[in-house]
């Protein structure tokens, strides 16, 4: 299992899906010539293999920031406005993503 895989399978197991509601959405990252994405459906979660064909928000990103957003060391808007975080698509999703995945 890869670096990203791990800690994307742990955000999965935090999923809050009283947080999520009725958002149906899916979050693809790119980190480190990776790429995986989460799916938020009906108050479900689910991490899958590769690209999406057509993602929400798109979180381009280095494994070390992805490990500290997870982890809660990095606020991911602070990381975003730096530029450490780049993101395609609807930027107001991403923000939402500590909602759906508190850090441990």
């Amino acid at each position: 299992m890869s670096n990203l895989v791990s800690v994307l399978q742990q955000w999965v197991e935090r999923f809050q899906p009283s947080a999520a509601g009725g958002v149906s959405a899916v979050f693809e990252f790119q980190v480190d010539q990776e790429t995986q994405h989460i799916l938020l459906r009906n108050g479900q979660c689910s991490l899958e293999s590769g690209e999406h064909n057509d993602p929400d928000a798109t979180l381009r990103m280095n494994l070390s920031t992805l490990q500290a957003i997870a982890s809660g060391e990095l606020d991911g808007m602070a990381a975003f406005l730096s530029g450490d975080i780049e993101v395609d698509g609807d930027v107001m999703l991403a923000a939402r993503l500590t909602e759906f995945f508190p850090p441990q």
